[in-house]
């Protein structure tokens, strides 16, 4: 079974095949960082939009409700 993931996962990163010296490293998380640095850019934006948007919605609607007190 371990061999038969082992080949599973060599058809889908080549770079596998090269075992664990820092180039078959480099080889196997370089296809990956670029999606991760894009998830983590969508993630931050996307916070960054909701808190700025958070801020903005408590500062038009805070002088509104102190009115009707």
């Amino acid at each position: 079974m371990k061999g038969k993931k082992v080949f599973l996962l060599s058809l889908f990163f080549p770079s596998l095949n090269l075992g664990t010296s820092p180039v078959g490293v480099a080889a196997l998380l370089f296809p990956i960082l670029p999606f991760f640095s894009l998830v983590f850019l969508s993630f931050s934006f996307s916070f960054l939009f909701l808190f700025y948007f958070f801020i903005f919605f408590i500062l038009r609607l805070w002088p509104l409700s102190s009115l009707h007190k």
